[in-house]
């Protein structure tokens, strides 16, 4: 149209905050001021990629991803090198450095290139239903038992998919009357494929129940070792 100056998007999107669903409308003016905005095509734009390098904050990135679906998934991809977060610690029922929604796929470099490290100070990784992490290493995780008896530490995979990974250096410590963790959990039907966990240590002092090295409640654990 004659006088077409420009167009405009709103709300405005906001970026890296992973899923910005946002309208675009058209504003026309004329040169003798007048403006109309043509009706809304319902224009919905979604990112589906978002890149992290170590030294971005890990943790926020992930918090940020919600209404996500398997239909509707956030690949995160994480370049080669090593992510830690301060977030969580070992205390009885803290949470994970990372936690992955349904919809979220957390993607590494290659295992051995991409780590998520505990530090010997963090339970790592927790993979809601529907998530899925590939090719990474889960590494120097830790916890001191819990009131919950069936979780990892390292990972905790329930209803979501662990592929080509490597979880290494795990330590679980346990206080009186407390569950001593597994540094793997497997439950809700996920799936764990081309994975494997070495070098896990225990130690426990007047436990309620003892943790393993990896507790299989309900999936399946393809091509994988444990030693």
């Amino acid at each position: 149209a004659p006088g077409f100056a420009a167009y405009t998007s709103s709300p405005a999107p906001i970026f890296p905050a992973g899923v910005n669903p946002y309208s675009v409308f058209l504003k026309v003016k004329w040169s003798d001021g007048h403006e109309a905005t043509a009706p809304e095509p319902a224009v919905v734009r979604v990112i589906s990629t978002l890149d992290v390098a170590p030294g971005g904050d890990l943790a926020a990135v992930l918090a940020s991803l919600s209404g996500l679906s398997a239909d509707n998934p956030v690949t995160v991809n994480l370049s080669a090198g090593t992510y830690t977060a301060e977030n969580s610690g070992v205390a009885d029922d803290a949470g994970w450095m990372f936690t992955l929604e349904e919809g979220v796929i957390l993607r590494g470099a290659g295992a051995g290139r991409t780590i998520l490290d505990g530090c010997l100070t963090n339970r790592v990784l927790r993979l809601k239903a529907g998530s899925k992490a590939q090719d990474l290493t889960v590494a120097n995780a830790h916890s001191q038992g819990s009131t919950v008896s069936l979780r990892g530490y390292a990972l905790d995979v329930n209803g979501a998919t662990v592929e080509n990974c490597v979880v290494t250096n795990g330590l679980a410590m346990e206080t009186s009357g407390n569950y001593l963790e597994h540094c793997v959990y497997l439950g809700n039907g996920g799936t764990i494929s081309g994975t494997q966990v070495c070098g896990a240590t225990f130690k426990q002092s007047g436990w309620a129940s003892q943790g393993g090295v990896v507790y299989v409640s309900s999936g399946t654990v393809t091509n994988s070792q444990v030693f």
